[in-house]
């Protein structure tokens, strides 16, 4: 949107407001957006390799990254790099991260980051990747 120079408005509340062709735009400051953030996972790397690379009938992935909810590997596929993304630009600095490996981690590990990378992982061991925000 492209507003017009000259058409604004600090009102005596300390709302603001802009003019363009398109209309008016009002600004409130200090309202903060109370919507949690959507986590997604925006890559992942199958021995320091990203499953975004690989040719569509070599990829481990049945579905998108997106939609992924369950990954079966071969036994010498255990270095595993998973990124993830929070869907929310309001205040990225408020964004606080934590994952946990089911069946590695004992506990959530809160060290937000976005990025986390499990070596040598068990081949015959099931386990459940959880990140939160």
């Amino acid at each position: 949107m492209d507003f017009i120079a000259l058409a604004a408005l600090k009102a005596s509340n300390g709302q603001y407001f802009f003019g363009s062709e398109q209309g008016l735009s009002a600004f409130t400051p200090g309202n903060s957006n109370t919507i949690e953030p959507n986590l997604i996972f925006s890559d992942l790397k199958i021995s320091n390799k990203s499953v975004k690379s690989y040719e569509a009938d070599e990829s481990p992935l049945e579905t998108s990254l997106l939609d992924l909810e369950k990954l079966d590997l071969t036994y010498n596929q255990n270095d595993l790099t998973f990124s993830f993304a929070a869907l929310h630009y309001s205040n990225q600095k408020k964004n606080q991260y934590a994952h946990q490996l089911i069946g590695y981690d004992k506990s959530w590990v809160f060290d937000n980051k976005r990025e986390v990378t499990y070596t040598n992982l068990d081949p015959w061991r099931i386990y459940i990747f959880c990140k939160r925000i």
